[in-house]
């Protein structure tokens, strides 16, 4: 028995682990846990105290010091419990080393789930998936977009503020003597899906590609994206949606650590760049009930979409101001969200379009096949809150029947649709208001809505105590 290629893998217990631990000679283990706010951190410790108790009780840490999980010191007490089933061989430690994702825990009782823990969020989501809709499952494909960077420089100080990214790719490099220049740069906004020598990245690209696959977390296609600047996507096989969202925490974990080994450095901050596509994570997603299809029907009005999948789509549009709090967290998100750079500023369903906020892929033909795709998310979000959100609201709108034609969610040209908030604060307005979608089913607990809004209003705050760059520019000499 090996890891390779056995994330998630049913059936796998502690003394398979144990085993494999000494046949693959395994110095160390490491448990990855995330934070509330989609951070990773982990604790390292020998290979020799991987036992069945310590995977039961799980190991003590400072959760208010790994963030979210407590305010108060004296209170802050947690664990982290593996999960076996996520075990691989990290690639990025020279010692040998498992790893495992874990779930976060209390710490006088490790059988009880933090009320925080996003990957428990994830799987209560899937489990009321199954309660209201018996043998059903959903599939989630993320298309993760990022940027790898030759050199990144920023800080802030009382009396000075800036920042400079450099690409080699980059067009402004063309002019640059760089003994010698091969004049192999991108020209801006022309960099989607572009050959090599202009597409410099792709050797790094597939290298990522290849550590996720042979982890088993499946890798349908990755390709340069728009941004001339070492913009990237890998885009994810379909899994379950806490599968889905595991893979994509470990899968940023390649990505930043392999461009680190390419002395690179890689962002997923969605507006690194002015005047250049922003970077997203689109979520694909579908529905299976005894493995038939639940978005297809032969029938179906609009390109053969079912009834239960344009409900679906209803309730993510009704509910779409209140999941950017989730889906777009930062205040750096909605400065992707402008028209003219494909990026969805439109509350809209469409075939095709790329400034609605849903896509239907007109490519997406076999019923098996036939999905939405989800494109205001980014990948500043936690991964794990905002999939089990989008799930709930789409959920909502199949229990209501609403149907997104009637309630005037069709992109319509001719007229000025409805666009999504155009701030965070807007959004976190949105939601303080309006949460019940996740609250009601008790995936998201009202505690855990009150303590994201909290610290994402401290987030802005922070920055409008700050000034800016432009503001030199447009009243330095008022």
């Amino acid at each position: 028995m090996i890891l390779s290629g056995n994330f998630h893998k049913k059936g796998l217990d502690i003394n398979d682990i144990m085993e494999i631990a000494q046949k693959e000679a395994a110095v160390q283990i490491d448990f990855k846990v995330i934070n509330v706010w989609g951070q990773l951190y982990h604790m390292t410790m020998p290979a020799e105290l991987l036992t069945n108790k310590l995977c039961e009780n799980g190991i003590g840490f400072d959760g208010s010091s790994v963030g979210g999980y407590a305010f108060d010191p004296a209170f802050s007490d947690c664990r982290m419990k593996p999960d076996i089933t996520t075990a691989f061989i990290d690639p990025f430690f020279e010692i040998k080393t498992i790893s495992f994702l874990c779930d976060v825990v209390m710490a006088e009782n490790p059988q009880q789930i933090h009320p925080l823990c996003p990957r428990s969020i994830s799987r209560k989501a899937e489990k009321y998936l199954s309660d209201c809709f018996p043998n059903t499952k959903s599939k989630w494909g993320p298309e993760l977009e990022f940027f790898l960077l030759d050199d990144v420089r920023y800080d802030i100080d009382k009396n000075s503020c800036f920042y400079v990214i450099d690409s080699k790719e980059a067009c402004w490099n063309r002019g640059v003597n760089l003994n010698p220049n091969f004049g192999n740069t991108i020209k801006y906004q022309k960099g989607y899906s572009i050959a090599p020598p202009f597409d410099q990245i792709v050797q790094i690209r597939s290298q990522m590609a290849k550590m996720a696959q042979d982890l088993g977390i499946g890798i349908k296609v990755h390709h340069h994206e728009v941004a001339s600047p070492g913009q990237c996507e890998l885009e994810l096989d379909f899994d379950i949606l806490p599968f889905s969202a595991d893979k994509v925490t470990v899968l940023k974990y390649i990505i930043r650590n392999e461009a680190i080994r390419n002395k690179m450095t890689s962002t997923f901050m969605p507006k690194p760049l002015a005047n250049e596509n922003g970077s997203g994570l689109h979520l694909h997603q579908h529905f299976f009930q005894d493995n038939k299809p639940l978005f297809y029907d032969e029938q179906g009005a609009f390109f053969k979409m079912s009834k239960w999948a344009m409900s679906y789509i209803a309730g993510i549009l009704i509910h779409a101001p209140a999941l950017m709090a989730f889906t777009n967290p930062s205040t750096n998100s909605f400065k992707r969200l402008l028209p003219g750079f494909e990026a969805p500023t439109n509350i809209t369903f469409s075939l095709g379009d790329r400034t609605a906020a849903i896509r239907i892929p007109k490519y997406a033909t076999d019923p098996k096949d036939k999905r939405i795709e989800y494109r205001p998310p980014d990948a500043t979000a936690n991964i794990y809150y905002a999939m089990a959100a989008i799930q709930l609201a789409g959920l909502d709108g199949v229990k209501k029947d609403l149907d997104p034609v009637k309630m005037g969610f069709s992109i319509d040209k001719k007229k000025k649709n409805k666009q999504l908030p155009a701030s965070l604060n807007e959004a976190l307005d949105i939601l303080k208001k309006e949460h019940g979608f996740l609250t009601d089913s008790g995936v998201f607990t009202e505690e855990l809505i009150e303590v994201w809004i909290d610290q994402k209003r401290k987030e802005i705050e922070e920055l409008n105590k700050l000034p800016h760059p432009y503001e030199f520019i447009q009243y330095y000499n008022c």
